[in-house]
């Protein structure tokens, strides 16, 4: 089957910065995108996503999720709804959308043995936002060098789309009973990414078959059991929503105050669980060997945060949070919220 852009390959394939190898634009921004440090890639067709059952369940989901209230405060996912379900339209004439992922997993991300304060592993090194979206218009940049005149756009998570149906599509994992994208050879401990595009693309094949089976580890070992049924998650119960969106004046209800586990900056507890994250993540080469991935260096742990010293955070002042945590995602809660963290963490463990 022809690429629906067969006619620009002449043109592409002259460029100096062409991939080499090769045979389509498909392939080349796939080449490009690994050699920017994406760990896994995946392309949707706007004709395709419109009319395909996945992303129209998904639409139905996500609906339904916010008619249940369980977006708890989180009032900001409410709004663009059309965007979050139609995110072509954030960038007129898109025709094509590429998804992709980056581990932030590393070798050495084994917290001492139950540190009496935890942060979730995302947030141990640095900021993924500003790291994707620049990768992202790289390899934007060299569309463009190929194929002058075509736009695009990158997106993070900061952006009205629904990321996880999206990167299905693409065939880059599926939905578990955590709602978390989960990759066979991955895991679920990893970025995601897309690059709107005004260039016709050929989709790939979604990622359609869910590989949990009658496993429940991680429903099971929520501490606030923040899943009322397998894939849908209750941001009010979840330990994640408390410590990271709510303002720092807010005060944790005691069952989930009681039950945070040591946790002050977002919650792994159903990561840590998963089967498909007890092994380092990696990927399959041709020959169907598992090859592992190069980790990530932007995303190496800070040791501070990794393994945290409940006292020194106790004690932490402006000047010192602000030098532990520049570029990082703790940024986001603030000392006032970090410090209210800390406190209702120590005090249900006394």
């Amino acid at each position: 089957m022809l690429s629906p852009n067969h006619s620009l390959l002449a043109t592409a394939k002259n460029h100096p910065t062409w991939p080499q190898g090769a045979s389509s634009l498909e392939e080349a921004i796939k080449q490009a995108a690994m050699a920017l440090g994406f760990h896994n890639i995946g392309i949707v067709a706007v004709a395709d996503m419109e009319t395909n059952p996945q992303w129209q369940t998904a639409q139905e989901n996500y609906q339904a999720w916010l008619s249940q209230g369980f977006h708890a405060g989180m009032e900001w996912m409410t709004r663009y709804t059309e965007l979050r379900l139609k995110p072509w339209q954030i960038l007129e004439g898109t025709q094509s959308i590429v998804c992709v992922a980056i581990s932030y997993k590393h070798p050495s991300d084994d917290p001492q043995a139950s540190p009496e304060l935890k942060v979730a592993e995302y947030a141990w090194g640095k900021d993924y936002h500003r790291i994707i979206r620049k990768r992202l218009q790289k390899l934007l940049d060299l569309i463009q060098q190929w194929c002058p005149g075509i736009e695009g756009r990158p997106l993070t998570d900061s952006a009205p789309a629904l990321e996880k149906p999206l990167a299905q599509l693409a065939g880059l994992g599926w939905q578990g009973k955590n709602t978390l994208l989960i990759h066979p050879t991955l895991g679920s401990t990893f970025f995601l990414g897309e690059l709107l595009l005004t260039l016709p693309l050929q989709s790939d094949a979604p990622f359609a078959t869910d590989h949990c089976g009658n496993c429940t580890q991680c429903l099971d070992v929520c501490p606030t059991q923040a899943f009322p049924q397998p894939g849908v998650l209750d941001s009010n119960r979840c330990i994640s929503y408390w410590t990271i969106e709510t303002d720092p004046e807010t005060v944790f209800p005691t069952d989930i105050a009681d039950n945070l586990n040591g946790w002050v900056f977002g919650c792994d507890s159903c990561q840590q669980v998963c089967p498909f994250n007890q092994r380092p993540p990696g990927l399959l080469n041709k020959d169907s060997q598992r090859i592992p991935i190069i980790p990530e260096p932007a995303f190496f742990p800070r040791p501070w945060i990794q393994s945290p010293d409940a006292t020194q955070w106790q004690t932490l002042d402006e000047t010192t949070f602000n030098r532990w945590f520049q570029a990082n995602p703790i940024q986001r809660a603030g000392l006032t919220g970090l410090q209210r963290n800390i406190v209702t963490a120590t005090s249900s463990t006394v």
